[in-house]
């Protein structure tokens, strides 16, 4: 049941991404199909493709690319702490990379939900030169 919240709310984000951008692209004031087909590629391909880039971001973050970049950080952001808090927050590096690659995060809902709208916007896409 988790993960069907995992693509409910990733599809939810997608569309109203995607009707923004619709709307952005004036598919009020469109007279024809086909400056209407327009605006829904754009705006269906743009959710999609914003979807898939953060699933692979999120896949290299999983892999590990990031855990240097990030634990330096969070070590300033230790290091800008009182005395007791620095005590309490001290781990290695190693055991950062252990902790956090065992509650790896799941990311098919990125992929298949990105994947499907950019499948939309390329329908779209075929159905402006269609017509």
């Amino acid at each position: 049941m988790k993960r069907f919240w995992y693509f409910f709310v990733t599809a939810a984000v997608c569309a109203c991404i995607a009707v923004a951008v619709v709307f952005l692209r004036g598919v009020t004031e469109v007279a024809d199909s086909r400056g209407v087909m327009r605006c829904l590629s754009d705006g269906f391909f743009t959710a999609g493709i914003l979807s898939l880039v953060c699933g692979s971001f999120a896949f290299a973050g999983n892999q590990g690319l990031l855990d240097a970049f990030l634990f330096t950080f969070r070590k300033i952001w230790v290091a800008l702490h009182r005395k007791e808090y620095r005590e309490s927050h001290k781990k290695s590096y190693a055991e950062y990379r252990e902790k956090k690659h065992v509650n790896q995060k799941p990311l098919a809902h990125f992929f298949a939900v990105g994947g499907a709208f950019a499948a939309l916007g390329v329908l779209f896409t075929v159905l402006f030169y269609c017509l």
